[in-house]
């Protein structure tokens, strides 16, 4: 009789340990694909957000940089804006103007330090 209840033990033991490392390969599966998930999401509204920064510079080509860096710091009202490696920094947004002080880019603050 004991050594049947060892067993059984055993059994429950085992049977026990099965089910936590299912648990657990569950666990990480659902991890992995949620960050996937989260992945894809940042990389579609960084794609967006890189299209909708390209398109800017077409708009506004005809306003030049005082009217452009009043109007955009009217908006983002988060702190003053600043010159910064040649470059107009409002917010974290950056503002690059031509030689004759037009618009010709705007990238995040991220975007333009990542190229380097």
């Amino acid at each position: 009789m004991r050594v049947r209840i060892g067993w059984v033990v055993a059994s429950v033991l085992a049977a026990l340990l099965v089910a936590s490392n299912l648990f657990w390969l569950y666990r990480a599966l659902d991890q992995a694909s949620i960050e996937k998930y989260h992945d894809q999401m940042l990389y579609e509204r960084l794609e967006a957000l890189s299209a909708a920064l390209a398109v800017i510079p077409t708009l506004a080509s005809d306003l030049e940089k005082p009217i452009v860096v009043e109007k955009v710091a009217a908006v983002l009202n988060e702190q003053e804006p600043y010159e910064k490696e040649g470059v107009t920094v409002i917010d974290w947004l950056t503002f690059e103007f031509d030689s004759t002080d037009h618009l010709s880019r705007v990238s995040t603050i991220f975007l333009v330090y990542e190229q380097e």
